[in-house]
């Protein structure tokens, strides 16, 4: 399995630009599943939708060393509660964040097309 920089860091961009809301990260597993399968890899899946991938049998006995490379295939997201009459869109997050730090950062909407907004919040 040969990967350039160029090549692995373009599908670090794909990857992480990709919407994987925790609970729907299929957009994720099906890039993924595609790469491995390029790669001639192994591939398993269990029973919560984690994907497995890899070039040798690990249940063998060997005094080879081996890498273990892992990670998340979700992210944190909202869902939209309320849309108020000024525009505002009121959310509840999915996966665990800290509010504080969401002021100013850029969001996505998805549903019937793509609309961005930008976080913010009522002055104390």
């Amino acid at each position: 399995m040969n990967f350039s920089k160029e090549v692995f860091i373009n599908h670090l961009e794909k990857l992480s630009n990709e919407i994987g809301v925790s609970g729907h990260e299929d957009n994720i597993s099906r890039i993924l599943s595609k790469k491995f399968s390029e790669q001639e890899l192994v591939i398993k899946r269990d029973a919560l939708g984690g994907i497995y991938a890899s070039t040798v049998d690990f249940t063998a006995k060997t005094t080879k060393k081996r890498v273990l490379i892992c990670g998340h295939m979700d992210e944190v997201g909202f869902i939209a509660r309320e849309i108020l009459a000024n525009g505002l869109v009121k959310v509840k997050n999915v996966g665990g964040i800290v509010n504080e730090s969401l002021f100013g950062i850029r969001v996505c909407f998805y549903g019937k097309g793509k609309k961005v907004g930008v976080f913010t919040a009522v002055p104390a």
